[in-house]
């Protein structure tokens, strides 16, 4: 039986990593790989300073701004750090990040846990108008 990729897809509302299909018989087969199933998660997204604070302290996130970014006593694009120091970052205390954050009109979209339950570090920086 000779199979062609449709790519990915939606079954019963879930994201497949991939679908395929082919016609034997005049019968349709489906062939899902539900990988990507697993990495699919409720996310949020907010403008509370105490929320955004609370996810990034309970991940060990810091505060930062990308150096290559900064112009004079203006923070550049926002980062939340995890893990060691990265050398293209400088930290940031909290009540800058927020300036920034509210002067640049973002909101932050996160993820609590994966749909595995696992803590999820996913995140990112949206305008407030998208959302």
């Amino acid at each position: 039986m000779k199979m062609m990729m449709l790519g990915k897809g939606l079954i019963d509302g879930n994201e497949t990593g991939g679908v395929a299909f082919s016609r034997q018989d005049g019968i349709d087969h489906f062939l899902i790989d539900r990988a990507a199933e697993t990495m699919m998660s409720e996310s949020h997204t907010t403008t509370n300073h105490d929320i955004i604070r609370r996810w990034a302290t309970d991940r060990h996130g810091r505060p930062a701004t990308v150096k290559a970014t900064e112009h004079g006593d203006h923070a550049g694009i926002l980062r939340i750090d995890f893990g060691a120091e990265d050398a293209g970052l400088d930290q940031i205390d909290w009540d800058e990040f927020f300036r920034k954050f509210d002067e640049s009109d973002l909101a932050f979209m996160y993820q609590d846990r994966t749909k595995d339950g696992k803590i999820s570090r996913f995140h990112k920086f949206v305008s407030r108008s998208s959302h």
